[in-house]
């Protein structure tokens, strides 16, 4: 993965850094953000769409490789620009929605993995990735199910804030987020 894996880390740290900065600032959608929920969201947007895109882009991976990064990336792409349609636009996002694309996109990914021939000997950071990709997209499922038990998109509340009614979904996050850095962090720096 390599440098490029870094710098994209890097850039959406820095970007989710200041998009909870500017939500906990009062007056937009979705409502204050919780630090943990902040650490959630940077590492599911770093796994589910800056590392499958330097994968899909990398000339050293094989092309089947490539091609599986490609295809997961465009699923996240697409549920990015419906998503943010019916969460700033009409403000009607479910997070039954996202559940359903978090299972569709791990039925993807395992239909994409068995239908690939073994992997090339410089695809094996990439096949590992898919092991902890799949594991976020199981957990932030998870995540989406407690949240949508406790708040309601309707009302405009897109994030779990420090309020207490969250306190078990933003311990949740601390150990979830914390087991996916370090899984990350292995697979980066190893």
């Amino acid at each position: 993965m390599g440098q490029a894996a870094l710098w994209t880390a890097g850039g959406f740290a820095a970007t989710t850094a200041l998009f909870g900065w500017r939500q906990n600032r009062g007056g937009v959608v979705g409502g204050p953000i919780s630090l943990p929920k902040v650490l959630w969201l940077n590492l599911t947007l770093t796994v589910f769409f800056g590392l499958p895109a330097v994968l899909w882009r990398d000339g050293a991976l094989s092309p089947g490789m490539r091609a599986l990064w490609g295809w997961l990336l465009l699923s996240f792409v697409l549920r990015a620009v419906i998503e943010l349609y019916l969460i700033y636009v009409t403000i009607t996002w479910k997070c039954v929605y996202g559940i359903s694309h978090d299972f569709f996109t791990l039925a993807l990914a395992g239909l994409l993995r068995a239908a690939m021939p073994a992997p090339a000997p410089g695809d094996a950071r990439a096949a590992a990735f898919l092991w902890l990709y799949t594991a976020v997209l199981v957990v932030e499922a998870g995540m989406a199910k407690a949240f949508s038990l406790l708040a309601d998109p309707k009302t405009g509340i897109y994030f779990a804030s420090d309020d207490e009614r969250f306190k078990r979904v933003n311990r949740a996050s601390w150990a979830a987020s914390l087991a996916g850095y370090g899984a990350l962090a292995g697979l980066l720096f190893s």
